[in-house]
């Protein structure tokens, strides 16, 4: 398996996390080596990515797979034996009505 891919929602999550980890700590070392960990985690998930936990969302299966990094989660998909990493959501935030805007969207619809 190759380098994962980096989606720009996922850079523009890494710039976020890392912003709320120093204001959590007041340390710039702190949140380097929080994004830093969090990358090598993603690395070692590249070997074998097939392996993390799939997403389902209102019994529709997905195409996401999620890793789990401390308070965050890691939605990535697998395409072509290439490991594409999509977001990085805070663990306690809505992340299927982040993922998946469309379902919510038809079925608000529908009612």
């Amino acid at each position: 398996m190759n380098s994962p891919v980096f989606s720009p929602l996922f850079l523009a999550d890494l710039v976020r996390i890392k912003k709320e980890v120093f204001l959590a700590s007041k340390e710039e070392e702190t949140a380097k080596r929080y994004v830093n960990e969090l990358l090598d985690r993603i690395s070692k998930r590249a070997l074998t990515p097939l392996s993390g936990s799939r997403v389902s969302y209102k019994d529709i299966p997905a195409q996401y797979y999620f890793l789990r990094f401390k308070a965050h989660l890691i939605f990535y998909r697998v395409e072509n034996e290439k490991m594409y990493v999509d977001r990085a959501l805070f663990g306690k935030s809505n992340d299927c009505c982040i993922l998946f805007p469309l379902v919510d969207s038809i079925e608000s619809q529908e009612e």
